[in-house]
C-alpha cells in the first residue's frame, strides 16, 4: 500500500481473520518505508482473509 506524502497514516497494521464471520484482528504493526509505503510477505500462511488497515490519527 502506498500513500501520498501529504496524507500519511498515523499507524498501519497487518490484519487477519480465518473466515468472513470472525472479527478482524490486528496481527502485527507495519512501518511506513521511506517511500511512504507498507507491505508484508509471509510463506506458509494460514487460510483466511489477510490484509492491511491504517489509522489517520
Amino acid at each position: 500500500m502506498r500513500f501520498h506524502p501529504a496524507a500519511l497514516p498515523a499507524r498501519c497494521y497487518r490484519t487477519w481473520r480465518p473466515d468472513a464471520r470472525t472479527a478482524l484482528k490486528d496481527s502485527a504493526d507495519l512501518r511506513l518505508s521511506a517511500y511512504h509505503s507498507v507491505h508484508f510477505i509471509e510463506f506458509g500462511m494460514a487460510a483466511g482473509y489477510h490484509g492491511i488497515r491504517w489509522e489517520w490519527t
